[in-house]
């Protein structure tokens, strides 16, 4: 049985024509609904949610920029002499021709994202003048429903957005985790435990010396910059550590869970291609390069292996590395192990960016920035292997030789396949499903059954509801606590969940909704991790981080009744958050069950 049992509806709708209707004047204003920034695992589902959103007051449009630096991170913290450089990313922007009203997310690492949220002064979206803007003749991106092009951006909707403080950011990892990874890369490099990474003058810096940079991409790169959250014991007590100023509240908005999803590159017939799962033992050695090749996966130990590592502020990198690889004894392993930043590389070979070769196996690791620099670096190096949080918009393997009306021919994973995880796969829909390893396609016209439409609403990703799959983390959206952001943040979340259960299927959706029939209902996410003080930033103690204590963080909403039918809804509904919890010990609870109040005091992984 394949795995298109995963995604078997009707494909999505594609090529017709974007809606028009009458002839009508343009708005006499625009306004910002949602201007967000951060995670690339959540990018492509959110566009679609926001252009929902939008055509639902009528006509609405689209423009999406990739690559080059046209869209960035604009921090103008400074200190003394110290500035903060311009994070560049991916944008899409969406709006309505009829209200004005505009959403928009810029794509960089969770970690950029929560520091551009929380800096004092808030940081702001940089884009280059309008009239130097490319222009895609179709769109960066398949995921539109109704298979429409971009429109170039309209003058109103850059002046609401260019040079605006951004509503919002979309987080793989709790905010708190994300303080850590930023302490982490600045810490002093710490070669036997890995609790520095080495990238900065110590966790009470302000800038990383030097940034992350990226192999497969020469000249990306991420940048370790400091901050704080309002609730902080540290050394900055919940201020900014340029301005000094008090950081604000800010509320945290749950979205869904999705899994850590392991690729390989599927061309080479003795090596990866072979594989089907890989153990967190031999993850672990592949990743942190004690020994590259493909017996550790099922292939033959004369191929050389070759590991894509994501940059330390990057929540898949969080998640994955706190998840699969610091979660077995000694608790010092880490794939950053032997990655010597600021030290002298052997010959011809680099740590940063990272270009290194392992111990043993022939193979080497390299360092990808993005999601997308992943899947492109495992699809063009033949026995590459890599991570990245599953998303139809980062791994979908269609290309114009498959036919069909949705079209991605400048995909990255034509050559790629995913592997189960200690034997569990993350994808399947049921217990039944036989592994493939073959990527979900999405609106083949050779193969309909492949689609973005799940099966029903609750069925996806099997293994992560169920809580077999480990690695996989909770997304979430931060924003501020009062206002408008709070309430257009939420309806944005609200619709980024219905279209992972009726057309994108990226993710698990956190609130429980009702479906037409009992058959459609989704239960909502019923596992959750076990949340933590993290000692390194000295943030607030959690009762074990979703308690009603926890004000600072929001209420998540309760459960919800489907007309006469039980009620289907949050295992945890009602209660707040606070506290880290990346690689947290996962809870499972049934639908309706009132959750355990417990606490995880000594995460070995951190």
């Amino acid at each position: 049985m394949k795995l298109s049992k995963l995604l078997a509806l009707p494909c999505l709708l594609a090529g017709s024509a974007l809606f028009t209707g009458v002839a009508h004047a343009a708005p006499s204003s625009y306004q910002i609904k949602v201007l967000t920034v951060g995670s690339s695992a959540q990018y492509g589902v959110f566009a679609e949610a926001a252009y929902q959103l939008a055509k639902a007051e009528g006509t609405a449009k689209h423009f999406t920029l990739k690559g080059g630096n046209n869209a960035w991170v604009s921090d103008s913290r400074t200190k003394g002499t110290t500035t903060v450089a311009n994070e560049y990313g991916n944008l899409w922007v969406v709006w309505s021709d009829i209200t004005g009203d505009v959403w928009a997310f810029l794509t960089v690492d969770s970690t950029v994202g929560v520091r551009a949220f929380s800096a004092v002064p808030r940081a702001k979206l940089g884009l280059n003048a309008l009239n130097t803007l490319p222009v895609s003749a179709t769109t960066n991106l398949f995921v539109w429903d109704d298979g429409s092009n971009d429109t170039a951006l309209e003058t109103g909707v850059y002046n609401a957005i260019a040079t605006k403080a951004f509503t919002a950011a979309n987080t793989d990892i709790r905010p708190e985790d994300a303080l850590f990874a930023t302490r982490r890369s600045l810490a002093a490099l710490d070669s036997t435990n890995y609790t520095g990474l080495g990238y900065g003058s110590g966790p009470t810096g302000l800038v990383a010396t030097t940034p992350i940079m990226g192999q497969v991409t020469l000249g990306s790169k991420a940048t370790p910059v400091n901050f704080d959250l309002s609730f902080s014991t540290d050394s900055f007590a919940g201020k900014d550590p340029f301005s000094g100023s008090a950081v604000p509240a800010f509320l945290t908005i749950p979205v869904g869970a999705a899994p850590i999803v392991f690729i390989a590159n599927s061309t080479d017939a003795s090596g990866l291609s072979k594989a089907t799962t890989i153990s967190t033992p031999n993850a672990l050695k592949l990743f942190s390069g004690n020994e590259c090749d493909a017996s550790l996966v099922s292939g033959s130990s004369s191929i050389p292996a070759y590991p894509f590592l994501r940059e330390a502020l990057s929540g898949t990198m969080n998640t994955t590395e706190f998840s699969v690889f610091r979660t077995t004894s000694p608790w010092s392993t880490s794939q950053e192990e032997g990655v010597l930043n600021g030290q002298t590389p052997p010959a011809n070979q680099t740590y940063n960016p990272l270009n290194l070769n392992c111990k043993t196996g022939g193979g080497k690791r390299q360092r990808a920035i993005g999601t997308g620099d992943v899947v492109k670096g495992v699809n063009n190096q033949e026995d590459g292997i890599g991570y990245v949080f599953f998303s139809f918009e980062a791994l979908n393997a269609k290309n114009a030789a498959d036919g069909g009306n949705i079209v991605n021919s400048t995909s990255n994973a034509v050559q790629v396949k995913y592997l189960e995880l200690d034997g569990v796969d993350p994808l399947q829909n049921s217990s039944t499903i036989n592994y493939t390893g073959v990527l979900p396609l999405c609106g083949s016209a050779t193969s309909p059954s492949f689609s973005c439409a799940p099966v029903a609403p609750g069925t996806t990703f099997y293994n992560l509801r169920q809580g077999t799959y480990k690695a996989w983390s909770e997304y979430r959206v931060i924003t501020d606590t009062t206002g408008t952001n709070p309430t257009n943040a939420q309806a944005l979340v609200t619709k980024a969940g219905y279209v992972a259960d009726h057309t994108l299927p990226d993710f698990v959706p956190y609130l429980a909704s009702c479906g037409v029939t009992a058959s459609k209902d989704e239960p909502g996410l019923s596992v959750y991790r076990e949340h933590f003080t993290i000692t390194s930033t000295s943030t607030a103690a959690p009762s074990y981080g979703i308690v009603a204590s926890g004000a600072n963080n929001g209420t998540i909403p309760g459960k919800v009744t489907c007309g006469s039918r039980s009620l289907v809804g949050r295992t945890i509904g009602g209660l707040n958050e606070r506290g880290g919890d990346v690689g947290g010990t996962i809870v499972y609870t049934a639908p309706g069950a009132t959750p355990v109040n417990t606490i995880e005091t000594s995460p070995v992984h951190y």
